[in-house]
Order: structure tokens, then sequence, then C-alpha cells
């Protein structure tokens, strides 16, 4: 099986901040810290001072049976004299599952993950870093800890078909499945609904629905006037929600 690059989905910062969904705007998105864990044995990164930062995306969606992770050190490790740094991968449930490790020369990692890789929360923990031209011989660099989610991917489409003084919503909710190797429809989930009177109103939150068995969503709302109409799956521990569709105009998105 080829190797594929896993669809990152580059919203995290270098800090390792995910930029979640507001949950009473779906057209709003501001930043959730991700917790952070630090090690016994290494050094770690304290807020003033020289250190070693291993950036990450905060969110990392699973879609195809074989990805690779590349990884790159932050710039600050070189600033800090840093010849050699690890950092080791902890499910949060299954403990450790891998390492990042930079030998000499090195600033970039890969991390494999295929369809047997545990889906959830992961803590990437310092696993030393040092400067081995220090004048009493290796001298620890601090490491800072990042955290990450690797779920499945999910998408989401949107309709709007107008009649007179009603509106028919409808859509598909699939998300990608490691058997087969295919998106799959999203049978009996929850898909949350929003609307505006124009591009920069207040949302209203609209009665959460849920998909049938092919994953459909279809529903008549009374609108008699032009609204402009949104949906996002809702989370769970092992998907991502989908990114939220709309349209405006009562067209379709």
């Amino acid at each position: 099986m080829p190797t594929r690059r896993v669809n990152a989905a580059l919203i995290a910062t270098t800090t390792g901040c995910l930029l979640a969904l507001g949950a009473t705007d779906p057209r709003a998105a501001h930043a959730a810290a991700e917790g952070t864990v630090g090690t016994v044995g290494a050094a770690v990164a304290t807020a003033t001072g020289p250190r070693c930062s291993l950036p990450l995306n905060g969110k990392l969606q699973v879609q195809s049976p074989r990805a690779s992770v590349f990884i790159y050190l932050d710039p600050d490790c070189a600033a800090a004299g840093t010849d050699t740094a690890q950092w080791d991968i902890r499910h949060r449930v299954r403990g450790a599952v891998g390492s990042f490790a930079f030998p000499t020369g090195t600033t970039k990692a890969e991390w494999v993950v295929t369809d047997s890789t545990p889906l959830g929360g992961y803590d990437i923990v310092p696993a030393g870093a040092y400067d081995l031209d220090g004048a009493t011989g290796p001298t620890p660099v601090p490491q800072n800890s990042v955290s990450t989610s690797l779920r499945l991917r999910s998408w989401l489409t949107l309709g709007a078909r107008r009649s007179g003084e009603y509106v028919l919503l409808h859509g598909l909710a699939t998300r990608w499945s490691r058997t087969p190797d295919a998106p799959r429809p999203w049978r009996h989930h929850s898909v949350r609904f929003w609307y505006s009177t124009c591009d920069y109103c207040r949302v209203h939150e609209m009665r959460m629905r849920r998909t049938n068995e092919a994953g459909r969503f279809s529903f008549r709302v009374s609108a008699p006037r032009v609204r402009h109409w949104f949906a996002r799956t809702d989370d769970r521990p092992y998907t991502w929600a989908a990114r939220p569709v709309g349209n405006g105009g009562d067209r379709i998105a």
C-alpha cells in the first residue's frame, strides 16, 4: 500500500492550539488550547529561556489506511544549541505508540499512521534534548509538550430548495471508514442547523436532526423570507466534525 501524506487540515498554530468552531455561530472560529504534559527525566520548557520546540498540528484527520505525519523542529532548537532531541508519542489510553526522534544533523521526523493506530487524544512529551558541546559535557535543553487528536475525517453537504414560503433542506453526511477504505454514509448521526437573514446578521440555531440509514437528511421549514442556511455534523471522540457548509439566498450549496 503506498504511503500517503495525512490530511492534517492545517488549522493549528505552532503553539499546538486547535482552531475549533464556535458553539453558537457556525461562522466563528476560536482557539482552544490543548493540555500539555511533562515527563520525569527530560527538561520541560519554562516560559522564558532557551528551549527546543516541536510544532504540531492540533488536528490530524485520517482518510487513508496508511499515512505519514511529517514534523519539523522549530528554529528555536538551533538557537538553543540543540544537537539531538526526542519526543515520545503517547496515546491517552493505550500509552506509548512511537516517537519523534531527531539525531544529530536532522530536523525532520515521521510518524506513520496505519489502520491499526489508535484513534483519540495524544500527548507528545519530552524524552530528552541535548547540547552535546556543553562545557561540562552533554547539557539538557528544555523541551515543550504538545497535544493532538487523531480522528476520522467527515464530510457534509447541504442544499436548499424553495417552494413558496417553505424551504426543503437536504444533504448527506459521510465519514471515512477504515474497512473498507472509503467514505461511508454516516447513519443515524446528529446534524446541527442554523440560519441568518444576512451575511452579518445574528445566527439562530434550529432543531438538531439525525441522518437516516443512507446518511441523508431532508426536512421542510417555514421561511417566508430569504435566509442563509448553515449545517455541521455533531462532533464525536473519534471523528472530527465536518466543517460547516452553508448557502445564501436559499441557493443550493
